[in-house]
């Protein structure tokens, strides 16, 4: 299993369970929200203050939960 495979894994499980999301990419950008959509290549990604964004798999340095308030689409 490649670290691709490995995050694509965590992201449908983030995405099914409706699981608030923390991701920072590789430019230290911090993302808080929830996952809507994984393709070939990236995901569709739903920030609280961004609104729906799509981030390339390449660009992930960390995903885990978010321990931050839940403000999906404010």
């Amino acid at each position: 299993m490649t670290m691709i495979d490995g995050l694509i894994e965590r992201l449908k499980l983030f995405s099914s369970n409706e699981t608030y999301t923390y991701i920072k990419d590789i430019f230290e950008y911090n993302f808080n929200g929830v996952v809507l959509e994984i393709k070939e290549n990236s995901f569709l990604f739903l920030d609280d203050k961004l609104g729906k964004i799509e981030i390339n798999f390449n660009d992930v340095s960390v995903i885990t939960f978010s321990t931050r308030n839940k403000g999906v689409g404010k």
